[in-house]
């Protein structure tokens, strides 16, 4: 694909008609493969300002609609994009296709007009500032990754809730449509036992080395969750912080951490424990962004570093927050004055740097979330 040849004026935006293009996608598709899984993959590089689903003009003396004006209702184009791409929800629902959304632009492309169609199709959006951006190019080539030659996508799948006698559902997150039919059983401990003996015998048919027995103590004897408070006072000089905040993954060091790492002591003979303390994070964040769409950006940062606002903003001492996952059990305590300690005995033991404090330190990961 090479780039639009005509010119744009610099006073005027770009000639976009988004709504229209997939428009005409969607019969095509409707016309070709109905009721046959397919997808619609829109490349955005800008909002639409032309045709039906435009959300401004292509005057850059009118700005881009804000949350302030559809607030107030006063954006005159949002109701009448909405309603459109509404109506092509309802067409590709019809059809059994999908709607996914590339928007790469550091402008608003208008996903807020946009989100009825992909929600309600099962699509996906991706958001990134170029499409040279590391987040476009992963979350690409993530879509058609497959260990067995297959894309990993469904189409007009069903989704059956079977609820106990005083359950009710309320509600549902993601893209469906109730079928408006009742059932009777219930789900209790003898549906679960069925349920942990199905799942066991589908991964003693697909995995190849799987225990058994083993999986079954491990996973029927897990404790559950622990709280962590999300709290300012996590943040302290001796600690490494893991934070998921969906988009964005911070591994977040203490200034006492970080002067351990800069003298390279985790490269020393007899500190190996130290490098598995740095090393633990980041198995634990690259775990996080393997199994997430979109992918999220990792970002490693120190305090009082240049990117260390990425923290605190969401640290506050009223905030709720769960815990996610314990990263590690080291426990790494100050045993001397001048440099990580060596293991023996069986003790894991680490020492601060002569600077900048000489009170005993802990250092521990934390897997933090942002409040709800």
């Amino acid at each position: 694909m090479q780039k639009d040849p005509w010119p744009v004026p610099a006073d005027q935006r770009a000639s976009r008609c988004t709504g229209a293009a997939l428009s005409v996608a969607a019969n095509l598709l409707g016309v070709c493969v109905p009721g046959s899984g397919a997808r619609i993959m829109a490349f955005v590089g800008g909002p639409s300002t032309e045709g039906p689903g435009s959300i401004v003009s292509k005057s850059l003396s009118e700005p881009i609609r804000s949350h302030k004006d559809l607030d107030k209702d006063s954006a005159p184009l949002y109701d009448k994009a909405v309603k459109f791409y509404d109506q092509l929800a309802k067409q590709l629902v019809h059809q059994g296709h999908v709607l996914d959304l590339f928007a790469c632009a550091v402008d608003q492309v208008g996903v807020a007009e946009m989100k009825v169609a992909i929600e309600k199709t099962g699509g996906m959006v991706v958001l990134a500032e170029s499409f040279g951006h590391s987040v476009f190019k992963d979350s690409l080539l993530r879509i058609f990754q497959s260990a067995d030659d297959n894309l990993g996508l469904s189409f007009n799948g069903i989704l059956e809730i079977n609820c106990s006698k005083d359950v009710k559902v309320q509600g549902i997150i993601g893209p469906c449509t109730s079928l408006e039919k009742e059932l009777i059983a219930g789900f209790d401990q003898e549906a679960a036992v069925a349920v942990m003996a199905r799942f066991v015998s589908f991964k003693m048919e697909t995995e190849v080395d799987f225990d058994p027995v083993r999986w079954l103590d491990r996973s029927l004897i897990l404790s559950g969750p622990e709280p962590v408070l999300l709290d300012a006072t996590a943040i302290a000089s001796d600690r490494i912080l893991l934070l998921d905040s969906y988009f964005t993954v911070v591994i977040f060091h203490g200034i006492t951490i970080a002067q351990w790492r800069n003298a390279r002591y985790q490269d020393q003979e007899g500190h190996e424990v130290f490098a598995q303390l740095l090393k633990a994070p980041h198995e634990e964040a690259n775990a996080i962004i393997k199994e997430r769409f979109p992918v999220p950006r990792l970002v490693v940062c120190d305090q009082y570093g240049s990117q260390r606002r990425l923290l605190p903003p969401p640290c506050r001492p009223t905030a709720r927050c769960v815990f996610v996952a314990v990263a590690s059990d080291i426990d790494a305590r100050r045993t001397g004055p001048s440099q990580p300690a060596a293991t023996t005995g069986g003790h894991q033991c680490l020492t601060a740097p002569p600077t900048p404090t000489a009170a005993t330190h802990h250092a521990a990961i934390v897997a933090m979330l942002p409040p709800r």
